[in-house]
């Protein structure tokens, strides 16, 4: 029983199963591995080829060069308890329902490693301890693939959302879709010939509510934008901030037609082209409420904050068939990226009506991008090394 229980893999909060060990030198535990990941032949160092007291002798670092880089070396990789425990503590600091929005990234992958469902299986069981099995639950759960979505749907009535990715924007606004960003992966090992794209369709829409809550899109999806050749920002720099902004390509209005929520990703503010039509990411935020987003994901929280309040989104006010009214997304002090929303949960109907910048009472916490990724845990773990950079 020890050894079963030992055994059991850890869910950590990392952006990929590789990037968990990014800053290992020679001394790392273990070597370098080598995986098929979502088709793509990957040598790295995999989280989970390390137990978890192996794992929380790194530490997290800013990715990018050019953001605020004072924090390195400062936090552990946290665990998928520890970052429920934080959302709970700062609720109750802040007076207001913080809530987590997990992503299940490479379910096909590791289904290999632990075995089918072992992955969706033990997040859903933490979830329900932490929050019960309940759709008005302040938990998204996200995904890149369907098949696991599809199972959840089964096991929980937490609510779920269908990312949907591209390679890239071709210069007419079309959306570039080159493997293995061109589909879910797990249609790609099944032959599936839908694509992204296709699941944003009427008939695709149709098919994700079967077993989601809403999409998650990569915002080029919902607005077309086209590379005329202008310097719109007049800083003698062609990117893809001076695109021509054209309009909403329907998906938004045919999501939600469909009943699904839309919560777009991902918003940022560096100058390194990342924002398609926009010299400075309020104004695109602004715009994305005004076309009608229910959510979206930002690593600048006060930027998207600040982006909400200029697109004057009310607090909705509707009451659901299920008692309950439509309530707002506001982040709370989060440090790396964050959901802000304008009809991301529930609260019950009669409760009284709040006002201010505190109102919305839902926020996603997503410390360094946090994905749940699996690490093994052993009865008897190695000696740790010592903390290096992750």
């Amino acid at each position: 029983m020890t050894m079963t229980f030992a055994m059991r893999p850890a869910l950590i909060a990392r952006i990929l199963p590789l990037a968990v060990a990014i800053g290992f030198t020679a001394t790392a535990p273990q070597a370098a591995a080598w995986n098929t990941l979502d088709g793509v032949s990957t040598t790295a160092y995999f989280a989970q080829d390390f137990t978890l007291a192996e794992i929380k002798t790194l530490r997290a670092k800013e990715r990018l060069a050019g953001r605020n880089q004072s924090y390195n070396g400062l936090y552990q990789i946290p665990t998928l308890d520890e970052v429920i425990t934080l959302a709970k503590a700062k609720s109750i600091e802040t007076g207001r329902t913080i809530g987590i929005y997990p992503e299940v990234k490479h379910s096909t992958f590791h289904a290999d490693t632990f075995g089918e469902h072992a992955f969706e299986d033990q997040l859903v069981a933490q979830l329900h301890v932490a929050y019960g099995n309940t759709s008005s639950a302040p938990v998204f759960i996200q995904s890149f693939e369907s098949s696991n979505l599809q199972y959840l749907n089964t096991q929980t009535s937490i609510k779920l959302v269908q990312l949907i990715d591209a390679d890239d924007v071709n210069k007419d606004g079309s959306m570039s879709l080159v493997a293995p960003f061109d589909k879910l992966y797990d249609f790609a090992v099944k032959g599936d010939p839908r694509s992204f794209l296709d699941l944003l369709s009427p008939t695709g829409l149709t098919f994700v509510k079967t077993y989601a809550d809403g999409i998650g899109p990569w915002k080029p999806y919902l607005l077309k934008t086209v590379d005329d050749g202008v310097d719109r920002t007049g800083d003698f720099v062609l990117n893809s901030r001076d695109r021509e902004i054209i309009g909403s390509t329907g998906v938004i209005e045919d999501a939600h037609a469909a009943g699904l929520l839309v919560h777009a990703f991902t918003f940022r503010k560096d100058a390194d082209g990342s924002s398609y039509g926009f010299a400075n990411g309020k104004d695109e935020i602004a715009y994305y409420y005004k076309l009608g987003v229910d959510g979206l994901f930002t690593d600048f929280p006060d930027t998207g904050v600040a982006g909400r309040m200029a697109a004057a989104v009310p607090e909705p006010q509707s009451c659901g068939a299920d008692g309950r009214r439509l309530g707002a997304g506001r982040v709370g002090d989060a440090p790396s990226q964050a959901l802000i929303g304008a009809n991301l949960g529930y609260e019950p109907c009669g409760s009284p009506k709040k006002t201010g910048p505190r109102a919305p009472f839902f926020a996603h916490i997503r410390i360094d991008q946090a994905t749940l990724r699996f690490c093994r845990r052993r009865a008897t773990p190695t000696a740790p090394s010592p903390a290096q950079p992750a």
